[in-house]
């Protein structure tokens, strides 16, 4: 006697069951992949931060106090070398204050701002803590726009 072939029996519970396994699993994964760039995206803001404090508070901090304290004392040295102009001194009188003008090569960097907007850490920043850095930076651009095409300020009072 000749045996039937079985058929295959499909079974919705089973296959069912396999497909919630899998969803789960990709849902899982998913949830992972997301904790771990929600955490890879907090330290790239923090050590962004970080950055942008230390070129502020270490590098044009400094600089820009510099250029604040020795201001008046500047500009009272351009005020001599004026009058001695207008008072029609000697030429060599004049050439002497001159020469005796010192100012200091200084640069005010936004490095750490730009690094961070290139690479997209800016975006991942809270809102307040960027209008904080534009600003502290955009001031600095309009004090280098006060003498454009030099980067100077003045060190110290020449005597």
């Amino acid at each position: 006697m000749a045996k039937r072939a079985a058929k295959p029996s499909f079974d919705w519970r089973e296959s069912g069951r396999e497909l919630a396994i899998v969803v789960l699993g990709v849902l899982i994964a998913l949830l992972a992949q997301q904790v771990a760039q929600n955490w890879e995206w907090k330290q790239r803001v923090a050590t962004a931060v970080r950055s942008m404090k230390h070129e502020l508070f270490y590098d044009d901090g400094p600089q820009i106090y510099m250029r604040a304290a020795a201001s008046p004392c500047a500009q009272a040295y351009l005020a001599r070398i004026r009058a001695a102009v207008e008072a029609g001194r000697p030429r060599a009188e004049i050439a002497r204050l001159a020469q005796g003008y010192w100012i200091q090569m200084l640069t005010y960097d936004s490095t750490a701002l730009n690094h961070a907007t290139a690479s997209d850490v800016a975006v991942h920043m809270a809102p307040n803590d960027l209008e904080a850095f534009n600003q502290a930076y955009n001031s600095i651009s309009m004090m280098d726009a006060v003498a454009p095409g030099r980067r100077r300020t003045w060190r110290g009072c020449a005597r």
